[in-house]
């Protein structure tokens, strides 16, 4: 199951992500994208963490993501993210049709059973169940 993700202000899309959903096991978001004008305003950071509660909803134990090498660390302090290092991981991925990208991309992760929903108390719904 894949699905888009998208900011809105004043009906202007200010920021979007692709996001797809392999099982309760996993989803990944292989892309993200925030307009010039907007960067710099926690405007992804706002479409992460509501991707995320989405799927924490879903009961998704884990996110994974590419990342170019320049921009992993902003992955990792900013979003939470950590990599995938340990061959256990690893092999763990290759049991799904994942996006692949060039080798200067890494495969970053997020747990998110381990980590705080920042929207709490916001106006999404209850846990939302997978047939």
């Amino acid at each position: 199951m894949a699905s888009r993700s998208a900011k809105f202000l004043s009906g202007i899309i200010f920021c979007a992500a692709t996001v797809r959903l392999h099982d309760k096991n996993l989803a990944e978001m292989p892309y993200i994208a925030t307009s010039e004008e907007y960067r710099g305003q926690r405007m992804a950071h706002n479409l992460v963490n509501h991707i995320e509660t989405v799927l924490r909803r879903l009961q998704v134990e884990k996110l994974v993501i590419p990342a170019v090498e320049e921009l992993a660390g902003m992955w990792i302090n900013n979003f939470g993210f950590s990599h995938v290092g340990d061959e256990q991981s690893k092999q763990e991925l290759t049991r799904y049709n994942t996006v692949t990208f060039c080798t200067s991309v890494v495969r970053l992760q997020k747990n998110l059973a381990r980590v705080p929903d920042l929207n709490l108390g916001h106006s999404l719904q209850a846990p939302i169940e997978i047939p």
